[in-house]
């Protein structure tokens, strides 16, 4: 018996470890997936640093180089004069940037002040010299001389819904669909919002995932060579996060970038715990599986000793009446028992009954074999109820007198027609009166058999009610007492003959016709079974 115990809990036991080894894996696989997370933050951090660096590359070289083009060459002013090269030179490259300049002038051109480019016409008029303190208005010094200076005033509009959302496109944008959130703002204290890239920005960020300077306009290209433009002094300025811009000069404006999902730590972070949340659910599933299969395992067992237990029980039931057929078989071939007439009745009715043990007890066993195979009832015909327990009763008579077993019948006479196989229903019923018989008589030794008509949710039925007077059963139990093969600890210990199978016939019959079976007992209160099948369909 200790063995035994011992090793029922063997298969818990090894949960138990297999669940530590699984918290194990699980702090080792959180602390690897943080490190994988601070990993994989760094990269995307690095990547869109490198990509706000190229757009804003992009940005300020399609701008300088738009600029630098605007001065005509010195062999134009040669040829033509100053004022006559400007004109002519702007006209021929308003019709490639014509939308970019919003203000264009000279300043110390010849000795004079200022003139103003006209932007439609091309002529130079002498002007006052405008303001340039516009974070859009760039001086950018010319070669000669004189050191001209040119003074140009950008079209924020046109940068704004034009070529910085055409750049930004190119550079931040992967399928089309861009991941993170873009916004502009002006390199002043407080910064003004220039551009934003999702509808409705109201709010200027307090922090981001990335930014870089922009707006950042260079007299000479990329290669250092210099032409009509000189360098010029040049102011540095403090940048902060994201590093000197890629010209080096002096700009106007900031580039952010923010994740859409609010920023780069809450990406990670929501990967992260998506990825902890499987692998928690991984082993979560493994623990599961393991536990199941111990649970199933556990039930195959026990079905199997039930099994075993009913296979011993069958043998003894059947031992028994074939002892006793065989018994009154030889007393009857006896000479000396051949012309008593009392001794061959008494043999002849004891061989009947006993006959009628062992066909009831084969009549159960093909029926569950019939059951378990799906086959519960066979032909379904009307039946009426009150005559087919009037009938079983009438043959049960005789075992209920012979126990000295009261019987209070109360049968509607109106209970419905049901649609029903009349040798399963007979044998259900049956059942439940034999283990009234069996273990349901107390000091009352009293049986109640009840019937009557009743309307359900889905319409008239049959209630049947077989009620005893015994000691009941434990509510341990109640819960297992359909279960096939299944007897309970009284019966066992009170070597009270069954093969477990005749509550869970009766389960399965009432069912496969459309009904329902329930239990109701109480200690030392007797225990009441109900039946109830739906009526037939009135024709």
């Amino acid at each position: 018996m200790h063995l035994r115990a011992s090793r029922a809990w063997l298969p818990w036991l090894s949960v138990g470890l297999l669940a530590f080894l699984c918290a194990c894996l699980g702090v080792l696989q959180y602390r690897w997936t943080g490190e994988i997370a601070a990993a994989e933050r760094d990269r995307l951090q690095d990547e869109l640093q490198s990509r706000l660096f190229a757009c804003s590359r992009a940005f300020n070289e399609s701008v300088s180089s738009a600029l630098r083009s605007l001065a005509p060459s010195r062999r134009q002013v040669e040829q033509l004069g100053a004022e006559a090269a400007w004109s002519a030179q702007y006209l021929r490259w308003k019709a490639a940037h014509g939308h970019l300049l919003e203000r264009a002038g000279i300043e110390n051109l010849g000795g004079t002040a200022y003139l103003n480019l006209d932007l439609e016409s091309g002529q130079l008029t002498q002007q006052a010299r405008p303001d340039t303190r516009d974070p859009a208005t760039f001086e950018l010094p010319l070669t000669g001389p004189d050191r001209e200076l040119l003074l140009v005033q950008l079209d924020v509009n046109y940068l704004r819904t034009t070529l910085l959302p055409e750049t930004l496109n190119t550079y931040m944008a992967y399928s089309g669909r861009p991941d993170y959130d873009i916004q502009v703002l002006t390199d002043s204290d407080p910064p003004t919002l220039v551009y934003a890239s999702y509808a409705n920005a109201r709010e200027i960020w307090q922090t981001a995932d990335a930014s870089t300077p922009l707006l950042d306009v260079r007299a000479d290209g990329p290669s250092g060579r210099m032409g009509r433009f000189d360098r010029g002094p040049h102011r540095p300025p403090p940048y902060g996060k994201g590093g000197p811009p890629p010209f080096g000069g002096p700009s106007r404006w900031r580039l952010l970038a923010r994740h859409k999902s609010g920023s780069l730590e809450a990406l990670v972070a929501r990967t992260q715990r998506r990825n902890l949340a499987v692998s928690a659910g991984v082993l979560l599933l493994i623990l599961g599986t393991v536990a199941m299969l111990i649970r199933y395992s556990r039930q195959a067992q026990r079905l199997a000793e039930q099994q075993m237990n009913f296979v011993t029980g069958v043998s003894h039931e059947l031992r028994t009446p074939l002892t006793v057929i065989r018994t009154a078989a030889y007393n009857l071939s006896s000479p000396k028992f051949r012309r008593d007439d009392a001794h061959i009745e008494r043999y002849g009715k004891m061989i009947e009954a006993e006959s009628g043990k062992l066909e009831g007890m084969v009549d159960q066993v093909l029926r569950f074999a019939s059951a378990s195979a799906g086959h519960a009832v066979r032909g379904l015909e009307p039946v009426s109820v009150a005559a087919l327990l009037e009938t079983e009763l009438a043959n049960m008579h005789e075992a209920i007198e012979s126990r000295g077993v009261i019987l209070d019948e109360r049968i509607d006479p109106a209970l419905p027609v049901v649609m029903a196989d009349t040798g399963a229903l007979r044998l259900a019923f049956r059942n439940l009166l034999d283990n009234a018989l069996k273990y349901g008589v107390g000091e009352t030794r009293r049986i109640g058999v009840h019937a009557r008509a009743m309307q359900t949710a889905h319409g008239a039925a049959a209630e049947i009610c077989v009620a005893d007077s015994g000691p009941g059963i434990p509510p341990d139990e109640q819960g297992r007492i359909f279960d096939a093969f299944f007897r309970g600890r009284r019966a066992v210990l009170d070597q009270v003959h069954g093969t477990g199978l005749g509550l869970n016939l009766v389960k399965t019959i009432v069912e496969a016709h459309g009904g329902s079976v329930s239990v109701e007992s109480g200690a030392s209160s007797g225990t009441s079974f109900t039946i109830r099948i739906p009526a037939a369909e009135p024709l």
